[in-house]
């Protein structure tokens, strides 16, 4: 193993870990849960997400594990240990970052395992879940550029009535504070098509937090049941519902909703 950078001294003892299973993909690369044994033995053995890219991907990862080392951003999924590694496999060279692993899958499987829909009381409370971790990754300058249901992962709740608790992850493609956000040429904003608003070709587009927002409303419509692409809202959802959405969801970029005010919906 080699490292590329760290902040800190790692804990594993080995840091290829023991392959318990594969968990998922995407243009990234692809995930897998891994189990590590701890340099103490009075402790167990601690399962961690091992998310491994073609080393063509790897400033994607270099942005990832900066930005989830340093940003100062409460509730989003953080690295298990600060470095990056990489290995050869049959002559191909490989990077792989360590997550935290979440048990409950991604927001995706929860909608999922409701038969492709949530109730409403569950949509109002993952979405203001969702809401405060944008809230304040905006607020330090950040916006995430591939926020989907995919990348918000599911771990377990202690608090009453609530199916888990989420946290956004996969932060390869986020705009970082010190960027301006401008797309020269036909440059295309980094992220998924089918969460992307309108504006998101260039040129002279610009990747600004409202950019999230839409991609917001895309997930409530995913939690309800609904497309976003086509957008189709559900007539059996709450006035309040339907007034989030459209906030979020407005064509013209400055009019979309900023995620403080979004708060103030009763929804």
């Amino acid at each position: 193993m080699t490292m590329f950078r760290s902040t800190s001294t790692s804990y594993w003892s080995d840091n290829e870990g023991k392959p318990v299973r594969f968990l998922g993909q995407g243009g990234y690369g692809y995930v897998t849960l891994v189990e590590f044994s701890s340099v103490f033995p009075s402790e167990t053995e601690e399962k961690l997400a091992k998310k491994t890219s073609l080393m063509s991907k790897a400033d994607s990862m270099h942005r990832e594990i900066r930005i989830l080392c340093h940003c100062n951003v409460p509730n989003i999924v953080r690295p298990a240990t600060p470095f990056i590694y990489t290995k050869t496999v049959n002559g191909v060279e490989a990077c792989s970052i360590n997550l935290k692993y979440a048990s409950k899958g991604t927001l995706s499987d929860v909608i999922k395992e409701n038969d492709g829909r949530l109730r409403q009381k569950h949509v109002k409370c993952f979405t203001r879940m969702i809401l405060r971790r944008l809230m304040a990754l905006h607020a330090e300058g950040y916006v995430h550029c591939d926020l989907k249901s995919a990348n918000i992962l599911a771990f377990p709740s202690k608090a009453v009535g609530e199916i888990c608790e989420l946290k956004i992850s996969d932060f390869g493609l986020a705009k970082e504070p010190t960027e301006d956000g401008f797309l020269t040429d036909n440059r295309i904003c980094p992220g998924t098509l089918l969460y992307m608003p309108p504006e998101s070709i260039g040129p002279g587009s610009r990747i600004l937090s409202a950019l999230d927002i839409w991609s917001l409303g895309c997930v409530v419509l995913e939690m309800f049941g609904a497309s976003c692409f086509p957008r189709t809202v559900p007539g059996d959802i709450s006035d309040d519902a339907k007034d989030f959405v459209s906030r979020c969801m407005k064509v013209n970029p400055a009019e979309r909703w900023s995620t403080e005010w979004l708060m103030r919906i009763p929804f």
